[in-house]
């Protein structure tokens, strides 16, 4: 009888141990981590190169129960702020032809007008936040985890600013064969130190993202994850529509302005991040 009894508590404190360690870890996290955090692509003209970013943002993770299984698993998602930064530099000559609504180019007394532009000196700083939502597969074998999965990346802001050391504007007329230069009135001739800035527009992207590293466990509620990050977008940010460089201005052509060279000078883009992170996780 006794022994009935003692086998019987034997086995109930097992199944309650089994119910508890069935049950999923709940971790909430706060992160921020930081590198080269850029967009990715190549110019018809010059030469674009990477420059810091960021992001930070809140996270979840479920862990799953542990059943014959060596390591501990886990989904993670959540939200975050991602800062993609990168700079142009080209010295080119092109010519526009269309406006930016794809219509033929022309002056405000309707003749057909082929602007020639000679470009000096141009640098150009882009700045894009995107909202990052992840949803990754999380392992870890103490003291070290990875996680592997996607993110989707909504853009938020899209902003250039611009600098030339010389812009040269020659308007060609083909059906008089004629070019005049030195009209400035009219947009024609040499414009030196002139800036730019604006808005571009990006698309919904989806990124493969890979985080892996070390998890530092505080106490039994609190962990520190110090880990190294990837992301590489997968898709076309540029919609493939594309702006003429040069935004003449029919009704004051002395007042031209032109688009970013992500718009108008390249195919593709697409996201490039690699960085350090750090993130503090809460146990429930």
């Amino acid at each position: 009888m006794k022994k009935s009894i003692i086998i019987a508590i034997i086995i109930n404190v097992a199944l309650r141990s089994w119910q508890l360690a069935a049950q999923p870890v709940h971790e909430f996290s706060v992160y921020s981590g930081g590198g080269l955090s850029t967009l990715g692509y190549k110019l018809s003209h010059g030469d674009r190169s990477g420059a810091l970013g960021g992001e930070f943002g809140l996270g979840y993770t479920c862990i799953l129960p542990q059943r014959g299984v060596t390591g501990i698993v886990g989904i993670y998602t959540g939200i975050g702020i991602g800062l993609y930064n990168a700079v142009a530099k080209t010295e080119m000559e092109l010519e526009t032809s269309k406006f930016a609504d794809g219509g033929t180019l022309i002056d405000n007394e309707g003749h057909t007008l082929i602007i020639k532009t000679t470009l000096s000196s141009y640098d150009e700083k882009q700045k894009t936040v995107f909202l990052n939502i992840p949803l990754m597969a999380q392992y870890q074998i103490a003291p070290f985890y990875g996680m592997l999965g996607f993110k989707l990346g909504v853009p938020l802001v899209g902003k250039y600013s611009s600098t030339s050391a010389k812009l040269t504007n020659k308007g060609y007329y083909p059906q008089f064969n004629n070019t005049l230069e030195t009209q400035k009135f009219a947009g024609y001739g040499e414009f030196p130190g002139r800036t730019s800035d604006g808005d571009f527009h990006l698309d919904v992207t989806v990124m493969l993202s890979l985080d892996a590293g070390y998890k530092l466990k505080i106490n039994d509620n609190f962990s520190l994850y110090i880990s190294a990050y990837l992301d590489y977008g997968l898709n076309n940010l540029t919609k493939g529509k594309h702006l003429p460089f040069f935004d003449y201005n029919i009704t004051a052509p002395a007042d031209f302005s032109t688009n970013s060279v992500l718009s108008s000078l390249t195919e593709k883009a697409n996201i490039m991040a690699i960085g350090v992170k750090l993130r503090i996780g809460i146990s429930m």
